[in-house]
């Protein structure tokens, strides 16, 4: 068991100083955001929301399923049901 525990603790070691060793600033972050959509035309996005609901008289489940789609310059589409 105790060797198990150095093993962990040597990972934890040798991959935190490898997540640490990139120097990722604010600005690169953004840098890329900007850059990625520069290059897109469209982009598209769909997703489900679920909520199980227990109104006392007994529960519920509530389903909202939405869309957008967004195309350069200025139009887009946004829909749910």
């Amino acid at each position: 068991m105790n060797k198990m525990r150095w093993f962990a603790f040597a990972a934890v070691v040798i991959l935190g100083s490898y997540c640490l060793a990139d120097d990722v600033t604010v600005e690169a972050i953004f840098g890329k955001v900007t850059a990625a959509y520069s290059s897109m035309q469209t982009y598209k996005a769909e997703g489900t929301v679920t909520a199980d609901i227990d109104i006392g008289a007994g529960k519920t489940t509530m389903t909202t399923e939405s869309s957008m789609v967004l195309k350069k310059p200025n139009l887009y589409r946004i829909s749910w049901a």
